[in-house]
């Protein structure tokens, strides 16, 4: 099964909307098709619609040059495709969100394919975001990734990632950290705040 085709299409009330008053901002959406029939589908999130159709379509656009005629063996190989050809530009901005996009519409398609949610090719469902150790008091929040988890998930990954210390971190794909605070939550809940799990 190859890649076929790339289409982007824009929803919204128009570039001059104002959301302040009312209407909706435009958002690009793209679409990707293969010779079988199959199509994936995904939305670009603040990348302005123009910069997207400009870039994604038929073989002369940055990224259809890059997937047309691309075999869909697994949605990895075609991301490291794409991410490889980045390196000379930064990998920022615009080309890593509509990257990010196109990644999700091959993970449609390959879902397709295989007839299974893509929720079960990503690793299926494992827990809810929060979890106990027998050590925790009752009626204590855990995060689902401590900051002793965090540490030895930084340290793995970068020599040179810092990593807070008593605070969940949440490790996104392709290795983004994203830190998150939760003593508000904890103080809702009628907690004292979490306990620093943070000693590797």
């Amino acid at each position: 099964m190859k890649i076929s085709a790339l289409e982007t299409f824009v929803l919204g009330d128009g570039p001059d909307v104002d959301p302040d008053k009312g209407g909706v901002e435009p958002l690009a959406c793209v679409r990707v098709h293969t010779d079988q029939g199959l199509t994936g589908l995904s939305e670009v999130f603040r990348v302005p619609p123009g910069v997207v159709q400009a870039t994604v379509g038929g073989p002369d656009t940055h990224f259809g040059r890059l997937l047309i005629g691309q075999e869909v063996t697994h949605p990895e190989r075609l991301w490291q495709h794409l991410w490889d050809a980045l390196v000379h530009s930064n990998r920022r901005g615009w080309q890593v969100i509509i990257l990010g996009a196109l990644d999700v519409a091959v993970w449609d398609i390959y879902g397709q394919a295989l007839n299974r949610p893509v929720y079960e090719l990503l690793g299926g469902s494992q827990r809810g975001p929060f979890h106990t150790h027998a050590e925790t008091p009752v009626g204590e929040v855990v995060p689902y990734c401590t900051g002793r988890e965090s540490s030895r998930f930084c340290r793995r990954a970068s020599p040179a990632l810092s990593c807070a210390t008593s605070r969940l971190l949440a490790p996104v794909r392709y290795g983004v950290v994203c830190q998150v605070i939760w003593t508000a939550f904890a103080a809702k809940l009628g907690s004292k705040g979490l306990p620093d799990r943070s000693t590797p």
